[in-house]
């Protein structure tokens, strides 16, 4: 569906599954679809499963924020957001050891997250470069960081940020790229 300079895919669905299973696929099939078109042009997604009744309820959408879309569209297109999560390995091992007391325990704690701070420090270091924007949140496992890069800079992001020697006792993850979502204002 086009409307006024935005173009929006959806499906008609008479429900979601209910069945654990049947979601999951369906959540797999929206992603697909999402990357997809992600691979060929800037794109706000939506979460799944983001309904609305019918199309009338749709074009109403797109028209009361169509000026704040194609604003961010504009600013992010050719950007991508790629996503570090950083975490102590076997968190809740590490803050056992040796914690027969309480202040043993936050010595512990403390130390795992100096690691984590200092491992995010050594990659924002690697990437600064690439890094048009940062910014990171803490998680139930760690940290999430998320980087704003152009999406011709992705191969070299991945490649400073494989360079990185991180200490023993922290985990990284990286993917992406993915749409900047992170970096979206707030479309209420």
């Amino acid at each position: 569906m086009n409307n006024a300079g935005l173009r929006c895919f959806y499906s008609s669905v008479l429900s979601t599954s209910s069945d654990r299973e049947g979601l999951k696929n369906e959540a797999l099939e929206f992603h697909r679809v999402t990357r997809a078109l992600f691979q060929n042009a800037a794109i706000i997604p939506f979460r799944f499963p983001t309904t609305l009744p019918d199309e009338a309820a749709i074009r109403e959408h797109l028209h009361n924020r169509n000026d704040a879309y194609l604003q961010a569209l504009s600013r992010f297109r050719g950007l991508v957001q790629m996503e570090i999560r950083v975490s102590p390995e076997h968190a809740s091992a590490v803050a056992q050891v040796g914690s027969s007391t309480g202040t043993k325990y936050l010595q512990n704690v403390a130390h795992r997250a100096q690691l984590v701070d200092n491992a995010i420090a050594a990659c924002r270091a690697a990437i600064n470069e690439e890094v048009i924007d940062f910014r990171q949140r803490k998680s139930v496992h760690g940290v999430r960081c998320f980087a704003l890069v152009r999406r011709e800079a992705v191969s070299q992001f991945q490649d400073h940020i494989q360079r990185i020697r991180l200490d023993l006792a922290i985990k990284a993850a990286v993917s992406g790229p993915w749409p900047p979502t992170e970096f979206f204002p707030d479309f209420a």
